[in-house]
């Protein structure tokens, strides 16, 4: 089995990273990356308690606004049907 490994940069418009920058600081990059992690996983029961688990610490560590912007985020992969 190989395993490919797909930069958020290939994934996320270019607006949608600057605009979660802006909210969230540079470090932007790791937590979408971290979000296609998830994102890729085949069991959905794995998959919802990973993004419930992420989206918690996000809140904790990151606050309110930041984790709201990843919401968005994650709205987008959804809708773009890959998430």
């Amino acid at each position: 089995m190989v395993l490919t490994l797909i930069s958020y940069k290939e994934v996320f418009p270019e607006a949608l990273i600057n605009g979660l920058k802006a909210v969230c600081g540079e470090g932007v990059g790791v937590l979408l990356q971290q979000l296609l992690a998830i994102c890729s996983s085949t069991n959905e029961d794995r998959k919802r308690e990973s993004l419930e688990r992420w989206f918690e610490s996000n809140v904790r560590n990151l606050g309110v606004p930041c984790t709201n912007a990843l919401v968005k985020a994650y709205e987008w992969l959804k809708q773009a049907g890959k998430c």
